[in-house]
This record gives C-alpha cells, structure tokens and sequence, in this order.
C-alpha cells in the first residue's frame, strides 16, 4: 500500500469509528446497569469507558501524520521548480518542520501517557471495586446480584447485541492491522475486543440465569470483571516499562504500551506459534525466532511438553505428609484411606487427590462479632467499635426488673429483649483416629461445627439477660456452652446414617469480648457501673471509718465490736424490761429475770470498759482520777471546817476578830491606801485619775475586792 496521505486518512477514520463504537457501548452498558441494577454492568461500563483515550490519541496520531504527508508532497513539489520556487520552499521549511516535530513529540510522549493513564485508571477501578465487593458472594448478595425486575432473557439479548458489535468492530480494525503503517490500530482492536470479553461474560451469566435459576456466576462477575481490569492495568504498566529499555531497529514502528498481548490473542488472525514469536521478536529488538537455539527448542517443544507432562503426573503420586498432620487420600473421588505423617503414594491427579488436616494442633473458630485485628495497643473499650464494618449483635432475654414491668401487658411476648455484640472462641481438635469421621460428618464440616456453635450461642444468649452476661455469666457462659456443643458435635449424624459423632473433642469456649451497643447504650451502662463504683467506695470509706473510730475507741477493732455488742445486748434488755413492766398483767419472775439481765450486762459492760484502751481508757482514767480528786478535796474540806468549828468553840471572840483581821490584810494586799489626817473639820479634796483603773472609786468604796 503506498505510502501517502490517503493510508493515513483511512487509518483515522477507523480510529474515529473506534471512538464512536467505543462511546455507544460505554453509554449502552451503562444504561444496561441502571436497568437491570447489576454492579457487574456497571463496572463493564467503567471497562468501556476507559478504551476512550486510547481511540482519541490512535486519531490525532494517524491525522498527524495524514497532515505529515500532505506537508511532505508539497515540499517535494516545490524542490522540482526553479530556484524561485526553491527559495519559497526555504521559508515554509519550518512549517514542514513543525508538523514532523509534532509527530515525533505525539509517538515519543503521547502514546506513553495515554498508555500510564489507562493502566492508572484500570488499576485504581479495578482496585476499588474488587474492595466495595468483596461480599458479593454473599448469599445476599447472590440474590440480589440484578435487580428484581430485570427480565435475564432480555438481558441475555442485549448484552450479546452489544458482545456482537464489539466483536465486529474489533475483527475489522484488527484486520486492518496486517498494514504495517495500520499496525498501531491494534491496541484499540485489542482493547475493543476486551469489551466483548467482557459482554461474553454477562451473556454466560444470564444465560445460567435464565436456565438454572443461578445468579452465582452473575455476583463473581462483580469480582471477575475488576481483577481483569486490574490484571490488564499491570500488564499495560510492565509492557511500558519494559518497552522504554528495549532496543530498537532504525524505521521500526513503535508498538503503543496499551496494545494489550494478552487481548491480542482474540484479535491478531495470526497463529498462536506466530503471535508468540512476533511478541518474542518484539521484545529482544531482533529476529530471535531465526536463531538455532529458537529452532532446535520448536523442534523439541513436543516431547519437551510430553515429558515434563509425565513428570508432572508421577510427581502428583507422590505425597508428603508433616507430623502434625493426617491425610485423607481419594480415589475416583471416593475415600480410599487415611494415612499418617510421612511419605506416601497414591494414583496420579486428578485420579487420585489428597486433602491435609492439622489433627495434631488446636483449631479455633470465632462466632458472633469478631474483633477487627488492629494495633495491640488500640484499647477495646465499650464505647469503640471492635468489628470490621457492623457488628453481629446477639438476642438476649429480659433483665428481672423488665419482667416485673411487662408481666401484665398481652403483647408482652418480644417485649424487654436486649441485644449484645459478643465474640466467642471456640477450640478443638481432632480426637486419635477420628479424621474419618470428621470427614464423613458434613460436606464442611468447619461450617458444620460454626453452626452447631451459633446455635448454642444464640439459644444460651436468649436465655440469660444482659446484666448476668456483662458480669458473672461470661465465665460461666464458656462452661456451659463447652458442655452443650460438645454434646452436639458427639451427636452429630454421619453419612452412615448412624450417630457416630465428628470425632473432635471441644478443648475450650471462652467468651472473649461481650459489650454492650456502642453509642448511647454503652454509655448509659458506663454511668450505671460508674454509679455502682461510687456507692462501693461509699460503703468502703464508711466501713474503715468504723474500723478506725472502733480502733481508736476501743483499742482494737476486735474490742470494739465486743463492746459495740454488749451495748446492743443492753439495750434489748432494757427494751425488754420496759415491755415487760407496760404488759398487763406484770410476769414478775419474767421482769426479775430480764432486770438481773440487764444488771449483769451493765456489769460486763463497766468489765469491758476498764480492759478497753485507746479513748475509752482515757476517758475512764480520767473519770477515776477526777472521782478521787474531788473525793479528797471534799474530805479535806470537811476535815477543815471541823477543825475550825474547834477553835471558834474554843475563843469565839478571838476566832472572830482573827478570822476579820485575816480578811482585811488580804483584801488590803496590792491596794493603794490614802491616810488623812482626823484633826481638820473640814475634810480634804481629793483628786482620783479615773483613767488609771486602781484609783476608781469602786476600788478604793470597795478595797476587799
């Protein structure tokens, strides 16, 4: 095909019916999505979209180089007149120049950003959708993998419809390729043809819907679609790195990044033998496949394959098991044997298959809400958040004071059920030669012992309300849980149809972490627990400030609380006394009996008082000494005024005048005395000094003071 503007025209317009084909199927599956409410068709839209810069770079290249040659002939034109013309040329070479400029920066830079900005979209979409659905396999989210009115057998049709148009379009421009100036068409044929991979798919999944009634295929779709996406995004990535080291031949047209090898294969009309050297070739720079090496191993490939084939299949007979383990070997799909750690041999795969179990180590299932694995030092309190996502909450009955409210209501029957996010380990093991048992009890028989687990667990929860789990109950609830699934896995049916168990002994059930919903309801329980703290330190602080006034009265707190007791005594026999006395008629033996009583508990208690120390003693002591203080003084006294009443007996007129002088000179003691003279009539003035308090009047009217 010759060289000129015509070739590269042609190529435009495919790459500009490729961008048109390239929208209407991004807008198609789209609206398919939105009809029939599938994340599968949505993220097939996504996959569309994303071929777009691929097109639009595939045009300005190719109409570059359309506008390159238009350029090109007229300079060629202009060098064949006379210098005139020549020197025309001369000025309007730099325009010329220009345009080869554009082109060479458009495959130089051009094709590589295109290629890292489709990889980067497909990576990032890809990503974030295999992470928004990583549940759809969910049996919920199986169910609901389309929407409830989507009709699968329009669904079928339509995405064929679109499946078809992606496959025509991208045979047409592959077809192209086989020009060597048409070459780089080839990556939006390749990705093109991704598209109807990807409507192949939804095609296959609606029609098992449509047959079966299966929508399984149509949920991983959800999974299947981004991980190609994302498959083909590091693909991109690798190829344009490996391509920026390669060698390359003078004139070799450069092969775009985005021109996917594993696409390629749907759409190059080459043989596989050929495709894999071209893309060999490719990557070394230069004609590998001619080489002898190259020809000797396609000569040998063959028996090479057979061989290593073979290899392969005596390998597969050849089973190693480690000594914490035991084997389950199948022929034909049926149990053949159960065999121990070591070395053993059995039919080749896939007619002979082997199926490890850790019997020798404790295997462990969680149930309920398991905790989500973050830092150890994360703290797990009430009000955090201990689950990945939303937490499991488990039913549990009314607490007794709720029972109390409710009684007499009718609609009373799910009224008062509380609900509390728990989790639960559960750990067993295999018992000595119960591996086929363990086999032959289920399908899975770990779900199997989960659901035999949750069961327990949901029917224990219902019976017990939240305030005897939350305290005493979690040790208790692993006790009596451990006993009942064990009783449950002892009892399990086995494909026999006999009760032959599941050969697992329960090693423990611990409930390791049970709280209360986050939010409002754990802070209310945080309240009632900080109330049930401060009335224990009120009792606390109350109960050693008994001790310590016992101890400080009585010496001991031992000798305390007898005497405390004795008191009490007293009192009931006072108590008793005085019922005795108001009863009529009056028991008079009985009121005799409870007042010697009372006698002989006053007695017990002085008896205690002066054994007692601390302020009891120093009190006692100190009434013993005042008692014997006052006593003497008194005596004293007495033996005084005796002595007096002697002597006034004795000299009354003596007794008298000496008990006046007495008086006198010692109210006189300290006094200021004034002596006036008696021979004036006149008595004399006298000037007092009120401010000095011994000269007042009254001191000197009253000098006995």
């Amino acid at each position: 095909m010759p060289h000129d503007q015509q070739t590269y025209r042609r190529a435009a317009s495919a790459a500009l019916i490729g961008l048109v084909v390239q929208i209407i199927l991004g807008i198609a599956l789209a609206l398919l999505g939105l009809w029939a409410q599938g994340e599968a068709l949505y993220q097939a839209a996504w996959h569309a979209f994303g071929g777009l810069p691929i097109w639009v770079v595939l045009f300005l290249l190719y109409n570059q180089r359309k506008i390159e040659r238009v350029e090109a002939l007229e300079a060629e034109q202009l060098l064949r007149r006379d210098q005139q013309a020549a020197a025309i040329f001369q000025e309007h070479a730099d325009d010329l120049q220009l345009a080869r400029r554009r082109l060479q920066k458009l495959e130089q830079y051009g094709l590589g950003i295109v290629s890292f900005l489709v990889a980067a979209y497909l990576l990032a979409v890809g990503l974030t959708m295999l992470y928004r659905n990583r549940g759809s396999m969910e049996p919920g989210a199986v169910l609901h993998s389309l929407g409830s009115g989507t009709n699968p057998m329009v669904l079928m049709f339509l995405a064929a419809g679109v499946g078809f148009v992606a496959f025509i379009i991208a045979r047409y421009v592959a077809g192209m390729t086989g020009v060597r100036e048409w070459i780089q068409l080839r990556g939006g044929a390749s990705y093109l043809m991704g598209n109807f991979v990807v409507a192949l798919l939804i095609t296959i999944a609606a029609v098992l819907d449509v047959a079966f009634g299966n929508r399984a295929f149509m949920a991983a779709l959800a999974q299947i679609i981004p991980a190609l996406m994302a498959l083909v995004g590091v693909e991109i990535l690798l190829t344009g790195l490996l391509s920026a080291y390669r060698p390359r031949k003078p004139g070799e047209i450069a092969r775009p990044a985005f021109d996917s090898r594993v696409l390629g294969l749907f759409t190059a009309p080459e043989s596989m033998a050929a495709i894999i050297n071209d893309a060999i070739n490719y990557q070394f720079g230069f004609e590998i496949s001619r080489s002898w090496f190259y020809q000797l191993l396609g000569k040998a490939i063959t028996p090479l394959f057979a061989m290593a084939l073979l290899l392969l299949l005596l390998v597969s007979c050849v089973v190693i098991v480690a000594p914490y383990q035991e084997a389950v070997i199948t022929k034909f799909g049926a149990i053949d044997r159960v065999v121990g750690p070591g070395l053993h041999v059995k039919y080749p795969w896939p007619m002979g298959r082997l199926v490890k179990y850790n019997v020798g180590r404790i295997q462990q299932i969680y149930c309920g809400s398991v905790k989500t694995k973050e830092s150890p030092d994360t703290a797990i309190l009430w009000t955090n958040q201990h689950a990945e996502g939303k937490e499991e909450s488990l039913v549990t009955a009314p607490t007794p004071w709720v029972r109390e409210l409710i009684k007499d209501q009718s609609e009373s029957s799910g009224a008062g059920v509380g609900l509390v996010p728990a989790e639960i380990l559960v750990k067993y093991r295999s018992r000595p030669g119960g591996l086929l048992q363990f086999v032959r009890s289920a399908d899975n028989p770990v779900a199997l012992i989960r659901n035999l687990a949750e069961r327990r667990i949901n029917l224990y929860f219902a019976c017990h309300d939240i305030d005897f789990l939350l305290t005493q109950g979690r040790v208790k609830a692993g006790e009596e849980l451990h006993r009942q699934i064990q009783e449950d896995v002892d009892n399990v049916v086995g494909s026999a149809g006999q009760s032959k168990g599941m050969g697992l002994d329960i090693v423990t059930v611990t409930v390791t972490s049970i709280h209360p919903p986050t939010g409002e309801v754990a802070d209310s329980f945080h309240a009632v627990i900080n109330a049930i703290h401060d009335k224990e330190a009120a009792i606390q602080d109350a109960q050693g400030e008994a001790i310590k006034t016992l101890a400080k009265s009585a010496g001991s707190l031992e000798q305390g609380r007898e005497i405390d007791a004795a008191i009490r005594a007293l009192q009931a026999g006072k108590l008793k006394v005085e019922t005795l006395t108001a009863a009529k008629p009056v028991d008079a033996q009985a009121l005799e009996a409870a007042k010697a009583e009372v006698d002989q508990q006053n007695h017990a208690i002085t008896e205690l008082m002066l054994t007692a120390k601390g302020e009891i003693a120093r009190i006692a002591d100190e009434a013993l000494a005042y008692r014997w203080s006052r006593a003497i003084t008194e005596w004293a006294k007495a033996d005084r005024f005796a002595a007096e009443l002697s002597a006034y007996q004795q000299a009354p007129e003596y007794y008298r005048r000496r008990l006046y002088l007495d008086t006198l000179a010692n109210g006189l003691a300290g006094r200021r005395k004034i002596i006036m003279a008696a021979e004036s009539a006149t008595p004399p003035l006298m000037r007092f000094d009120f401010k000095d308090a011994s000269s007042s009047l009254e001191n000197i009217l009253s000098p006995t003071k």
